[in-house]
C-alpha cells in the first residue's frame, strides 16, 4: 500500500535515507506555507529523489499566503511535481529547473495564466491542470508535450480543441466544462481511458469516434439523458456511470464484444433490458439505484447471458432485502470489492 509522508523540518540526513529505503512511501509533502531550509532540501535532492524518482514532491495548501517556488531550483532529481490546492504562487518558472519532470500536477486558484506549462520539459508523461478563478486562460501550450501519456483538465475551454494534436495520450479526464463537442477526442488513437464528469450534455453522440477506448467514466453531467452512443463503442470493456438521474435506459450492447464490467451508482435507470444484449457482461454494480425495484432485478436475473457477478444497492431497505435474496439464491452475489 502506498504511504504518504509529511515532511519534518528537523530530518537529518540519515533520516531521510530511512525515508528513500521505505518502498511504501508513494508521496512526500509539507504544507506550502512552511519554509523549508536549504540545506535540508538538498540533502532531500541527493537522498531521497536521485535514488526514488517515483516519489512525488507535493506542496499543498497555502491558503493565507503566497507559495514561493523559488525552492524547486535545489530539487533537480524530482520527477514527479504536485502543485496542489494553492491559492497563489511566486517565481512558477522555477519548474524549469527540474529537467526531468515526467509528472506534473498544477493546481493553482489564482494562477493568472497556464504559462508555466512553457517551463516543463517536452517529454513530460503525465499533466493535471486544475481549475483557475480566471476564465481567460488557454490551453495552446499543451501543444509542446509530444510524449504525454494522460491528462486531467479541469474548468479550461479555451484551446481545448488542441488535445486532439496530442496523438500518444491513452487516458483523459475532462471536469467542470461543456461536454456536448468532444469530436476531437476522435484524433487520439491510443485513447483507453475517457473520464467526464461535472459538466453538461443532453448526449455525447461526439464520442462516436473512439475506436479504441476501453473505460468510459462519467460522473454527474447535467442533463445527461441519451447514452445511446455506447453501443457504437465497440472496443469498450468497462462503463462506469454515477449520478445520472435522468439516463432512464442504456441501448443495446450486442456490438461490444468486450464489455465485461459495468458500474452504476445513483442512476436513474428505468429497466434492464439492455443487460441481455450484452454478450460479454460478466460484472454488474448497480448502487443507491432510486427508480428501480425488486421486481426489476427479479426479472434480469431470469434472462439468459453470462453474468457471474452481480451487486445491487436499492432506495427501499425492504426492496433491496427482496432483491439480495432473490441474487443470492442465484449464486451471483458477491461483495468483495471488485466493482472498485
Amino acid at each position: 500500500m502506498s504511504e504518504r509522508i509529511e515532511l519534518k523540518l528537523d530530518w537529518t540526513r540519515k533520516q531521510v535515507r530511512q525515508l528513500a529505503a521505505n518502498g511504501e512511501v508513494s508521496i512526500l509533502q509539507f504544507a506550502a506555507a512552511q519554509e523549508v531550509p536549504p540545506s535540508l532540501l538538498e540533502i532531500l535532492n541527493e537522498d531521497l529523489f536521485r535514488d526514488r524518482p517515483d516519489i512525488t514532491w507535493r506542496m499543498y495548501g497555502s491558503y493565507a499566503r503566497v507559495c514561493d517556488l523559488s525552492c524547486l531550483r535545489l530539487m533537480p532529481h524530482v520527477e514527479r511535481l504536485s502543485l496542489d490546492c494553492l491559492t497563489r504562487v511566486s517565481n512558477a518558472h522555477a519548474v524549469e529547473a527540474l529537467p526531468k519532470l515526467k509528472e506534473f500536477v498544477f493546481d493553482v486558484y489564482e494562477a493568472d495564466s497556464l504559462d508555466v506549462l512553457n517551463a516543463v520539459p517536452t517529454d513530460l508523461q503525465r499533466l493535471r491542470i486544475g481549475k483557475t478563478k480566471t476564465k481567460k486562460t488557454d490551453l495552446f501550450g499543451l501543444k509542446r508535450f509530444s510524449h504525454l501519456r494522460q491528462l486531467v483538465v479541469a474548468g479550461h475551454t479555451r484551446g481545448l480543441e488542441v488535445i486532439g494534436k496530442l496523438s500518444t495520450l491513452n487516458e483523459v479526464s475532462l471536469m467542470g466544462m461543456p461536454l456536448s463537442n468532444l469530436a476531437f477526442l476522435g484524433h487520439l488513437p491510443h485513447l483507453h481511458m475517457l473520464q467526464l464528469g461535472f459538466g453538461s450534455a443532453q448526449n455525447l453522440d461526439t464520442l462516436a469516434g473512439l475506436s479504441a477506448l476501453r473505460h468510459l467514466a462519467l460522473l454527474r453531467i447535467k442533463d445527461l439523458s441519451d447514452l445511446s452512443v455506447v453501443s457504437q463503442l465497440e472496443t469498450l470493456q468497462r462503463l462506469t456511470a454515477q449520478d445520472q438521474p435522468h439516463l432512464a435506459s442504456l441501448p443495446s450492447l450486442a456490438a461490444l464484444k468486450g464489455l465485461a464490467l459495468i458500474v452504476l451508482n445513483n442512476v436513474g435507470l428505468k429497466d434492464l433490458r439492455w443487460v441481455a444484449s450484452a454478450p460479454a457482461l460478466e460484472s454488474l454494480a448497480m448502487f443507491q439505484m432510486p427508480t428501480l425495484v425488486h421486481g426489476d432485478i427479479q426479472s434480469l436475473l431470469r434472462q439468459p447471458g453470462p453474468l457471474r457477478r452481480l451487486m445491487v444497492g436499492l432506495k427501499s431497505a425492504r426492496e433491496h432485502k427482496l432483491a439480495r435474496q432473490a441474487i443470492e439464491e442465484s449464486g451471483l452475489w458477491d461483495d468483495r470489492g471488485w466493482w472498485r
